[in-house]
């Protein structure tokens, strides 16, 4: 009878440990509705749940970070570039764009941040920013991504909460 005890109790720390925090933490883990990509933490209790995208990036300081590499690889790009030489030129403006970007990247990610700045069919009214442009920006964000090593999944994350936004960059 005691070893049957001590079977069943080992059954039931397996069964228990499969919502573990290894197994629900693990945002790569097979716990993903297939038609939407979205993960599924239904069985999880509170603590179990995934790390926020925030703290995967590494807070504020890897959301800054990410930023910075940002502005630098726009910087880089001649075909974009021009269009922040007024931005960069004025220290105030400079300032305000990167707590800005920082802000959003932070709110996007379910930091505890909070985007103070003009909506994005505000800031961009009358730039009439081609697709192209719109496009090396994110190859821009793409290869800051890569150069700090962000996980694809959270690559991916980041990208999908940016893309409502192109409607209300581009052409306008």
């Amino acid at each position: 009878m005691r070893k049957l005890n001590t079977i069943l109790a080992l059954v039931a720390m397996v069964a228990l440990s499969a919502c573990g925090k290894k197994v629900c933490a693990d945002p790569q883990a097979n716990n993903f509705d297939n038609e939407e990509k979205k993960y599924d933490n239904s069985t999880c209790t509170y603590d179990e749940r995934p790390e926020s995208l925030y703290n995967r990036l590494g807070a504020i300081d890897g959301v800054s970070d990410l930023v910075d590499e940002f502005i630098a690889n726009i910087f880089a790009d001649e075909s974009i570039r021009t269009r922040f030489i007024p931005t960069v030129s004025d220290n105030h403006r400079y300032n305000l764009f990167r707590l800005n970007l920082i802000d959003q990247f932070c709110e996007l990610a379910e930091g505890p941040c909070t985007y103070k700045g003009e909506t994005m069919l505000e800031a961009h009214t009358g730039m009439n920013i081609s697709k192209e442009e719109y496009d090396a920006l994110i190859a821009a964000l793409e290869l800051a991504m890569e150069e700090l090593e962000i996980a694809e999944f959270d690559q991916e994350e980041i990208l999908r909460g940016l893309s409502p936004m192109e409607d209300d960059i581009v052409g306008q």
